[in-house]
C-alpha cells in the first residue's frame, strides 16, 4: 500500500482563514505528537512520488542513522531504490524492512515492485498478493500486481486489477504518479489484447494524469505508427519532445516516422543529431542505415515522389 501520512488541503472562507472544519489539530491522526518525526516522512513520501528520488533517500538513510526504524522508512527508501534502478538494493531495503514488520502492506508492495523490476513476475505476483488481501491495499499495491500480471500474460486481468486501483484512487487513495501508472498499465494489458483504440485512449489518459511523465506518450506514438496512424504518432512524437527535448528515442521514433512520412532526408538528419550527442546510440545507427537503404528502393523513390506532389497540391 502506498504510505499515506494524512496529507489534508483546507477550505478557506470568506475571510481567507483556514475553515476551521478542516483544521488538522482537529484530527488526532495529524496530530504531530504522535509521531516527532512526521514531518521528515511527509518530505520524503512527497519527494519519492514527485521523482525526487535521490533526495528521498537521502532522508531515509539518515533517519535509519538516528535509530528510527519505522515502517515508512523502509518503504520509501525501496520505492527510491526501484525509481533509481537499483531493484535488487530495493529489495534488501523492503526485505529487512518485513524482518522488523511483518506482513506490512507498504513493504510487501516495495518487495514485489522489486522482483517486477527484476523480471520476477511470478514471484513479484505471489508477493503482492499478500498485501492485496489487505483492507489497506491501495493503488500502488494494485499497479504493482498489474504489472505482475501483465508480465505473466494475463492481460484481462491485469486490467480488471489497474481498473481496481483507479477506482480506489478515485476515492481518494491515490496520487498523480500512481493514478498515471494505473493508466499506463492498463493501456499496456490492452494493446497486448489487441484493443488498441482503447489502449491509446489509456496512454493519453495517463499523460493527462501526470504531465511530468513522457512513457505513456512515447508507447502511444510507438502504437499509433504501429497500425499506420503515421501523422498521429508524429504528433504524440512531438509532445514528448516538448516534455523530454533530448530524449533520444524518441527523436529516432520520430526519424522513422518521417522517413515514413516522405523525408528521408530529414529522417537522416535527425538520426545525425541523436549520433552527434550520443555516437555510441545503436538504435539512431539501424534507423539511419534503414533510411539509407530504403533511398536506394526504386519503390520508396516513387512512393516518396508522390507524397510530395500531392503536398504540392499537384495530384
Amino acid at each position: 500500500m502506498r504510505h499515506r501520512m494524512g496529507i489534508r488541503r483546507t477550505r478557506r472562507g470568506r475571510s481567507g482563514r483556514d475553515d476551521p472544519r478542516d483544521d488538522p489539530r482537529d484530527d488526532p491522526r495529524d496530530d504531530p505528537r504522535d509521531d516527532p518525526r512526521d514531518g521528515a516522512a511527509r518530505k520524503a513520501e512527497r519527494l519519492c512520488e514527485t521523482g525526487r528520488f535521490e533526495s528521498a533517500l537521502e532522508i531515509c538513510e539518515r533517519e535509519l542513522k538516528s535509530g528510527v526504524r519505522l515502517p515508512w522508512v523502509f518503504t520509501v527508501k525501496g520505492r527510491s531504490l526501484v525509481g533509481l534502478g537499483r531493484a535488487k538494493d530495493a529489495l534488501r531495503a523492503a526485505d529487512l524492512g518485513l524482518e522488523e514488520h511483518p506482513g506490512n502492506p507498504g513493504l510487501q508492495e516495495v518487495r514485489a515492485a522489486s522482483l517486477l523490476s527484476m523480471g520476477k513476475n511470478k514471484q513479484a505476483a505471489s508477493s503482492i498478493n499478500e498485501s492485496i488481501t489487505s483492507e489497506q491495499a491501495g493503488p500502488g499495491s494494485l499497479n504493482t500486481k498489474a504489472g505482475a500480471l501483465l508480465g505473466l500474460k494475463k492481460y484481462r486481468e491485469a486490467v480488471e486489477c489497474a481498473e481496481d486501483g483507479l477506482r480506489r484512487a478515485a476515492s481518494g487513495g491515490g496520487s498523480r504518479a500512481a493514478v498515471s501508472a494505473l493508466h499506463n498499465t492498463r493501456a499496456m494489458a490492452l494493446e497486448r489484447m489487441g484493443r488498441h483504440e482503447e489502449a491509446l485512449q489509456g496512454y493519453a489518459q495517463s499523460a493527462e494524469a501526470d504531465p511530468t511523465t513522457a512513457d505513456p506518450l512515447i508507447k502511444a506514438s510507438r502504437l499509433a505508427g504501429s497500425i499506420g496512424m503515421l501523422s498521429e504518432s508524429y504528433e504524440i512524437c512531438r509532445k514528448v519532445l516538448r516534455i523530454a527535448p533530448r530524449d533520444h528515442g524518441a527523436r529516432v521514433m520520430m526519424a522513422a516516422l518521417t522517413a515514413q512520412m516522405g523525408d528521408p532526408e530529414g529522417a537522416i538528419r535527425a538520426c545525425e543529431s541523436v549520433l552527434a550527442e550520443d555516437p555510441g546510440n545503436r538504435n539512431a545507427r539501424v534507423a539511419k542505415a534503414r533510411v539509407e537503404k530504403l533511398m536506394r528502393n526504386p519503390g520508396y523513390l516513387a512512393e516518396v515522389a508522390r507524397i510530395k506532389r500531392e503536398a504540392a497540391g499537384l495530384g
